[in-house]
């Protein structure tokens, strides 16, 4: 897991991961939800991320439908949004990062994004319905800052498409958007 040094776990947050982690060898890794603080720690009036991010969806049968919250999350899901919107809340198996390889300069700043994409090729993610991870947004944050995000987005979008390693079908999945 790699958390950003302004945001906060909850108490239980590396607790709960693991445990997640531990009932269920199928998955390549695990995540949940987060909600957002500002400067001073405090949450927004106005703070819908951790609703927002429970309403996954991603492509099934050439439809979009939702992910319930008892499902993984697969790269379908992945090519429709990117559901682990900060790295703090994504814990991953050391074996699998091997594979996939480290953080992508390249991709920066949306080089979580695209660790998740490389991830989700060899095995679906875990979701934890329950806020793990206090997101602090505020003016200097690189998300808010970073001019570089319009390009990082489609290079992630490009690499999605064309990566030698995706099946037949996740190149297909990734043609949709």
């Amino acid at each position: 897991i790699f958390l950003d040094s302004d945001d906060l776990w909850l108490p239980d947050t590396l607790e709960s991961l693991v445990t997640f982690l531990e009932a269920h060898p199928e998955y390549v890794s695990v995540y949940g939800l987060a909600q957002c603080i500002d400067s001073e720690g405090r949450r927004p009036a106005i703070d819908d991320l951790d609703d927002r991010m429970r309403e996954r969806m991603e492509y099934r049968a050439k439809e979009l439908v939702r992910i319930q919250p008892d499902e993984p999350t697969t790269f379908a899901g992945m090519v429709y949004h990117n559901w682990v919107v900060t790295p703090g809340i994504h814990l991953m198996r050391r074996d699998v990062l091997g594979p996939v390889g480290p953080f992508d300069p390249e991709t920066d700043p949306a080089d979580d994004w695209d660790l998740v994409v490389r991830l989700s090729r060899l095995g679906d993610t875990g979701f934890v319905e329950s806020v793990v991870l206090q997101w602090r947004r505020h003016p200097d944050t690189l998300s808010n800052t970073s001019p570089r995000w319009r390009n990082a987005y489609f290079n992630v979008r490009r690499r999605m498409l064309t990566d030698s390693s995706n099946t037949a079908e996740q190149t297909q999945l990734a043609s949709r958007l």
